[in-house]
C-alpha cells in the first residue's frame, strides 16, 4: 500500500511539473529564463542527473545555450566530450526525432557514462536546437521509452514557446504599421487642397512604405502633372527629372495597369520602354513602381440596365498615380 502511494506521489509530481512547463510556455519571459526553468522541471520530473539545451547560433553552429547540473556528469572533464556530443546532436538535428543513447549500445561513443535522452527543438518546420537529458545509466530498459516520450512531449511545449517568440515581433510590427497607416489617413483628410494632400501623400507615404522617393501625379483630363515629390517643398516642372517622370507616369496611367521595373525592360509593353528608360537614366533608379489611381466607386449603386436587369458597369476614371 505504501509503495502504491509512493508511486502515485511521484506520478502527481511529474504531472504537476509538466503543467508548469505548459503554462510557462505561454509566458513572455526571455528565452534564457524560459529554458532555465524548463530544464529544471524536466530534470526534476524524471529524476535525471543533468540537462542541456543546444541552439544554433548566427553561424548555424550548435552551441550550449543553457544547462542544469552538467558539470557533475563529468562532461567538462572529458576533453573529447564536446566533439563526441556534437556528432550526436547533429544526428538528431538531421532526423528531428527523439531518441536515446546508452553506454550499453554498441558502436556509439558517448560524452559521459549516462543514458542520454535527446529531442529536437523545431520552429517553422526547421530544427534549431536539441534538448539533451543525462539520465542514470542504470535506468531499467523498460523505463527508457517513457522518459523519451516525456522529454519529447515537454519539447513540444518548448517549440510552441519558440513559435510565439517569433510571432510576437511580427504581430507587433503589423500593429505598428496599422497605427501608422491610420495616422497617415487622418493627415490626408485634414485638407481639401490638392497640393497639400499630395505633399502629405508623398512625404508621409515615403516613410510608410520605406522607399527612397515617392512622387504623386495628378491627372487633369489627358494631362498628367507631378504635384509632389518627397523631400521637396516645390516641384520644378521644367527640370529634366520631372519632365521624364511625367512622360513615364502619363503612359502608365493611360495603360491603366501598374508598372514594376526591377532591372529588365524586355517584359514591359513597348509603349512604356522609351519613357521608362529615359526616366531611369535621369534618376539613376534601380527599381521603379508606378501605380495608377482611379476615382472611387460611387456610394450609391448605378441604375440597372433595363434589358439585362444587371448593374451598369462604368469604367472608373484615372485621377493620378504614385511613382515609387
Amino acid at each position: 500500500m505504501a509503495n502504491q502511494q509512493s508511486v502515485q506521489t511521484v506520478r502527481d509530481r511529474i504531472i504537476q511539473l509538466a503543467r508548469e512547463i505548459e503554462q510557462f510556455s505561454k509566458s513572455d519571459v526571455p528565452p534564457e529564463t524560459f529554458f532555465h526553468e524548463f530544464l529544471k522541471r524536466v530534470v526534476g520530473a524524471i529524476g535525471a542527473r543533468a540537462g542541456a539545451v543546444w541552439m544554433l547560433n548566427g553561424q548555424r553552429q550548435l552551441q550550449l545555450f543553457c544547462e542544469q547540473g552538467l558539470r557533475q556528469t563529468g562532461f567538462y572533464d572529458n576533453p573529447q566530450a564536446l566533439s563526441v556530443n556534437q556528432r550526436l546532436l547533429v544526428d538528431v538535428m538531421g532526423h528531428g526525432q527523439a531518441c536515446t543513447f546508452s553506454p550499453d549500445d554498441e558502436g556509439v561513443e558517448l560524452p559521459t557514462n549516462d543514458l542520454l535522452v535527446l529531442a529536437a527543438l523545431v520552429r517553422d518546420k526547421e530544427c534549431i536546437g536539441v534538448v539533451e537529458i543525462f539520465q542514470r545509466a542504470d535506468t531499467p530498459p523498460q523505463a527508457r521509452p517513457g522518459f523519451m516520450q516525456f522529454v519529447e512531449q515537454m519539447c513540444g511545449y518548448a517549440c510552441r514557446y519558440l513559435e510565439r517568440q517569433q510571432a510576437e515581433p511580427i504581430q507587433s510590427a503589423r500593429a505598428q504599421l496599422s497605427e501608422q497607416f491610420e495616422d497617415f489617413l487622418l493627415q490626408l483628410h485634414r485638407s481639401l487642397n490638392a497640393k497639400e494632400v499630395a505633399a502629405v501623400a508623398a512625404n508621409d507615404g515615403r516613410l510608410l512604405i520605406n522607399c527612397d522617393r515617392l512622387s504623386v501625379a495628378v491627372q487633369y483630363g489627358k494631362k498628367t502633372v507631378i504635384r509632389a515629390i518627397s523631400g521637396q517643398d516645390s516641384v520644378n516642372q521644367r527640370s529634366n527629372l520631372v519632365r521624364r517622370m511625367t512622360a513615364m507616369a502619363s503612359k502608365v496611367i493611360q495603360m491603366r495597369e501598374p508598372l514594376i521595373y526591377t532591372g529588365k525592360l524586355d517584359h514591359l509593353p513597348t509603349q512604356i520602354e522609351e519613357p521608362l528608360a529615359d526616366y531611369i537614366q535621369e534618376s539613376g533608379s534601380r527599381m521603379v513602381m508606378v501605380w495608377p489611381l482611379f476615382e472611387t466607386e460611387p456610394l450609391l449603386e448605378e441604375d440597372e440596365d433595363e434589358t439585362t436587369g444587371r448593374r451598369k458597369e462604368k469604367e472608373r476614371k484615372p485621377i493620378g498615380g504614385l511613382i515609387v
